[in-house]
């Protein structure tokens, strides 16, 4: 879809459009496929390497595992618990593991500049999972795994935000101080706070596929699991065994669907680059103007090039939380 959507955009420009627009078309489109054929086979890879992974291997019981050789992949599935349980605050739910990530939007009423700028802050306790089947015990450390939780985002206007995130909001105000000053001088506002919350509820069953590590020799004394062994998740899924492997599956399919398509897409319009860059070249302009326009068309096509990889590869993420989640409700 996305190379067709690019190559009806090369049909909109040409010899009569301005050089100017037509280079910086050409360069958002022609990036846009390059980044999505690059990304899409390396998510294409990741994917299908777990799914082939989990297929290969079969789940054991964690008093098993412990019995056997370290540094080798696992597959396990118990119940999340751990000793200090942390309280999600978007759902009000206790959970085993999770994130947290605040946005604060500024923003000005100039349309001819740019509007908008953004702090970020993130809260994660993501590793220190305890793990338990009956027969055994584990920390798994999902810190770097594809995870299939549970999550919710929700927005507020400054003025309206609950007393938690206004605080997170204050905290935010203090440690970047500076930045935020020089900001408000130029005419930015504080207008929005978003929080997105990704957690993995106190007792829930979960799925893991990852590689055994023994504890450390001085112990493990975190959440009160002295020595015990720990899981590196590299799938971390509130789903079956089966959805999960069938969503890894349909990920990997749909990123290198995107990726062979880009790359189709890219073989026609590049011809389409060349042309456009040749002819904003020729134009006859000032040095100075042509690295203020060059720079206004890198920024714009990076933006252009950003928004094509979230939405792309965001949606083909969607698809596969439905499968494992709906998975996790029939299960």
């Amino acid at each position: 879809m996305e190379p067709g959507l690019f190559l009806i955009l090369a049909q909109t420009c040409g010899p009569t459009c301005d050089p100017w627009f037509d280079a910086l078309l050409a360069l958002a489109a022609t990036g846009s496929l390059f980044l999505v054929t690059v990304f899409g086979f390396w998510v294409s890879f990741e994917r299908l390497r777990g799914f082939r992974r989990i297929r290969r291997l079969s789940t054991e019981p964690i008093g098993t595992v412990l019995t056997g050789p370290f540094d080798r992949l696992v597959e396990l599935r118990g119940q999340a618990k751990r000793a200090t349980a942390e309280r999600m605050l978007l759902t009000d739910t206790m959970a085993a593991a999770g994130k947290r990530t605040i946005t604060v939007t500024w923003a000005r009423s100039v349309f001819w500049k740019d509007r908008f700028r953004f702090l970020r802050h993130e809260e994660s306790f993501l590793n220190q999972i305890v793990l338990d089947d009956g027969t055994g015990q584990i920390l798994v450390d999902a810190s770097d795994a594809h995870r299939y939780w549970l999550s919710k985002v929700a927005n507020w206007k400054i003025e309206e935000a609950p007393d938690w995130a206004r605080q997170r909001y204050e905290e935010l105000r203090q440690r970047h101080g500076d930045t935020i000053a020089s900001w408000e001088d130029f005419g930015f506002s504080a207008r929005s706070i978003e929080v997105w919350e990704e957690y993995l509820p106190i007792g829930s069953e979960l799925f893991v596929a990852g590689r055994l590590q023994p504890a450390p020799e001085n112990g493990n004394t975190v959440n009160g699991s002295l020595g015990l062994a720990t899981v590196r998740a590299e799938v971390a899924s509130l789903g079956r065994e089966s959805s999960t492997a069938y969503a890894l599956l349909v990920e990997g399919i749909l990123a290198f669907l995107a990726a062979a398509g880009a790359a189709v897409g890219i073989s026609r319009l590049t011809p389409w680059l060349v042309g456009t860059l040749v002819r904003y070249l020729a134009d006859q302009q000032s040095w100075w103007d042509r690295v203020v326009q060059g720079g206004i068309m890198l920024v714009i096509s990076a933006v252009a090039w950003w928004l094509t990889l979230l939405v792309t590869f965001g949606t083909i993420g969607v698809f596969g939380e439905m499968i494992t989640l709906r998975g996790r409700k029939s299960a």
